[in-house]
C-alpha cells in the first residue's frame, strides 16, 4: 500500500515545501538548469512514480532497467552497467541524482527456495545498488545526491520472504557507510 501512495505523498510534500520556504522553492522549481537524474528500476512500481514526478518537474530522468526506455540493462550484470553509466555520463553530463530502486523479491519457505533465485535475489537487490553508487560517484556533481530505496522487510520482517529480509538489512548498511 505504502509503494502506491509514496510518489503522491512525495509530490504533496514538495508542493508544501514549495509554499512554506521562499529558498526552497528558488533552488528547487526556478531553476534555470534541468536536473540529471538516474532511476534504477524506473520502468516500474515506485520508480516509475519517482520518474513520472520529476518529468513534471522539468528534470530530465534517464530511465535504466530490465525494460527501460534509456537503457535497458540488468543491474546485477556489473560490466554493462559500468558501460551504461559511462554511457550517461558522455551523453548527460554530470549527474545530480542517482536513485536505486531496481529490486525484487523471492517468496516461499526457505527450505524451498532455489539457491539460483536466493543468489540472483542479493546480486539485484544489493549488489545491483552498490555497483550503481560506485559507478554513478565519480559521475555526480559535488552536490549530488543518492538515494537508497530499500524495503519496510529490513525492519519488520516477513516470513514469507526470508531472503529479503537480510538483503534489505544490507542495503540500509550501505547507506551508513
Amino acid at each position: 500500500i505504502v509503494c502506491y501512495h509514496l510518489p503522491k505523498i512525495l509530490s504533496n510534500y514538495f508542493e508544501k515545501k514549495r509554499f512554506c520556504n521562499k529558498m526552497f522553492f528558488r533552488e528547487n522549481f526556478m531553476r534555470i538548469e534541468k536536473r540529471i537524474i538516474v532511476i534504477t528500476g524506473a520502468s516500474s512500481g515506485l520508480g516509475k512514480g519517482l520518474k513520472e514526478i520529476f518529468e513534471k518537474k522539468g528534470d530530465v530522468v534517464v530511465d535504466v532497467s530490465l525494460s527501460g526506455r534509456d537503457y535497458q540493462c540488468d543491474v546485477s550484470d556489473y560490466k554493462k552497467l559500468k558501460a551504461v553509466f559511462e554511457d550517461i555520463y558522455k551523453n548527460y553530463g554530470e549527474i545530480d541524482m542517482l536513485i536505486t530502486c531496481a529490486g525484487y523479491g523471492v517468496s516461499g519457505a526457505i527450505e524451498l527456495l532455489k539457491e539460483e533465485a536466493s543468489k540472483k535475489q542479493f546480486d539485484v537487490n544489493f549488489f545491483g545498488t552498490a555497483n550503481a553508487c560506485k559507478y554513478a560517484i565519480p559521475m555526480m556533481k559535488r552536490k549530488g545526491k543518492i538515494i537508497v530505496v530499500a524495503s519496510a522487510t529490513a525492519i519488520f520482517h516477513c516470513r514469507s520472504k526470508p531472503i529479503i529480509v537480510p538483503v534489505k538489512q544490507r542495503s540500509t548498511v550501505l547507506l551508513r557507510v
